[in-house]
């Protein structure tokens, strides 16, 4: 896709920048570079998933005193790793550790070293359209931009299988965009085709419908959060995707501990769940006193199985 290819060049030509600038300048081009990563939507969910990987940074720290250098094996923890040191500054001078010499440029060997596991990752992902949050995250733009009156039509005509008509929309959607095995459940497919994708991995991603005029309320989604950690534990993945589909006029949030401009996510049972609200109807309830839209808010602890006061 040309937004793909057009980021894995723009991301190689500053990485390519930042090898060539000079020493007084090199940290504040890194800073440059991290910037324009997060400011890179697609690239930004890239990052938010990298983060989600079981590793912890200063952890892996302490491992290093007395002992060689050595990055964790697992790609998406080695990246996760390179990710902090670039956002750190390597304040410990881990790059010294990789280098008997005084001679050599550190700077260059930083960039070797850290940078580049990390613009491969990016650019490997970016190239197989493998970075489900983004591709969610388009999605949701897509449907709330320009699909909304075409799925609420087909859900009002198909009532009793709403979640199964704007499941299959999801789906089939990623199945376009380069996701081989869209679904959640081998038991998804024919045996016959099921046979034929052994090797393509279920995704860890529920969904779930909010209209809690017909009964699919806020216990739903507190299901579906469970059903996605249980996902992320069974197929051994660091994170895990909760789609909510909100077929009411009031806008659905999540409170959530992750940044305000960051993709609401939660970590449970060790692995990171992202939850994602797509609004399906193109109507809006206002609050006759402020003119605000009416909001429905879920807190973070509720959709954990805490008990929540309100």
């Amino acid at each position: 896709m040309l937004l793909e290819h057009d980021l894995r060049v723009r991301l190689r030509e500053r990485r390519d920048r930042l090898y060539r600038t000079g020493a007084h300048e090199f940290e504040n081009e890194l800073e440059r570079l991290l910037g324009w990563m997060e400011g890179r939507p697609y690239i930004a969910a890239i990052l938010r998933e990298i983060e989600s990987a079981e590793v912890d940074y200063n952890v892996w720290l302490q491992t290093l005193k007395g002992r060689r250098f050595a990055f964790p094996q697992s790609e998406i923890d080695r990246t996760k790793i390179c990710l902090e040191i670039c956002r750190h500054g390597d304040p410990d001078n881990l790059t010294r550790l990789l280098t008997a010499s005084h001679f050599e440029n550190l700077d260059r060997v930083f960039v070797e070293a850290f940078v580049d596991p990390l613009v491969n990752f990016v650019e490997d992902r970016l190239e197989e359209g493998g970075s489900i949050l983004a591709l969610l995250l388009r999605y949701k733009r897509r449907v709330e931009w320009f699909d909304r009156m075409q799925l609420l039509a087909l859900v009002k005509k198909q009532p009793k299988r709403a979640i199964a008509v704007l499941d299959a929309d999801l789906r089939r959607f990623l199945l376009a965009s380069g996701i081989d095995y869209p679904f959640s459940r081998r038991a998804e497919l024919p045996e016959a085709e099921s046979r034929l994708a052994e090797e393509d991995q279920p995704l860890a991603l529920e969904t779930r419908l909010f209209n809690p005029e017909t009964g699919a309320g806020e216990e739903g989604l507190r299901e579906g959060f469970a059903q996605a950690a249980a996902f992320a534990t069974e197929y051994g993945r660091p994170a895990a995707y909760l789609v909510v589909f909100n077929l009411t006029p009031k806008r659905l949030l999540f409170r959530t501990s992750a940044p305000r401009d960051q993709v609401p996510s939660v970590r449970a049972e060790g692995k990171r769940i992202f939850v994602i609200s797509i609004h399906v109807n193109p109507e809006v309830t206002l609050d006759p006193e402020t003119g605000r839209t009416v909001r429905v808010e879920i807190d973070e602890r509720f959709l954990a199985g805490e008990p929540v006061h309100r």
